[in-house]
């Protein structure tokens, strides 16, 4: 037909990336992202400068930190998945459809 459009099946699917099945691996089930939230907030308090809120920084301000920022991190995921409408459902993510 031309402009990359095919009439036959197995010339399909070839428009993705392999990288974006390890890239969507957070969303597969909520697990996964949780496990992610807790990747971002915690690269996040590791940025957070030393002796920002007391002279001495002692590990209990850190795990305050960590908390506080999970708790923003994953308030802002929340509001994205409902505001979007995004269906974190692992039944989607396990289709007989789907041979990857």
């Amino acid at each position: 037909m031309g402009n990359d459009y095919f009439y036959l099946v197995h010339k399909w699917g070839n428009d993705l990336n392999p990288l974006r099945k390890y890239l969507m691996w957070f969303f597969k089930s909520f697990e996964n992202l949780l496990i992610l939230t807790f990747l971002i907030s915690l690269t996040l308090t590791l940025m957070v400068p030393n002796g920002m809120f007391s002279k001495h920084n002692n590990s209990q301000e850190t795990i305050m930190i960590l908390f506080f920022m999970f708790k923003s991190v994953a308030a802002v995921i929340l509001f994205y998945g409902f505001a979007m409408g995004k269906n974190f459902n692992s039944a989607i993510w396990n289709s007989k459809y789907f041979n990857a």
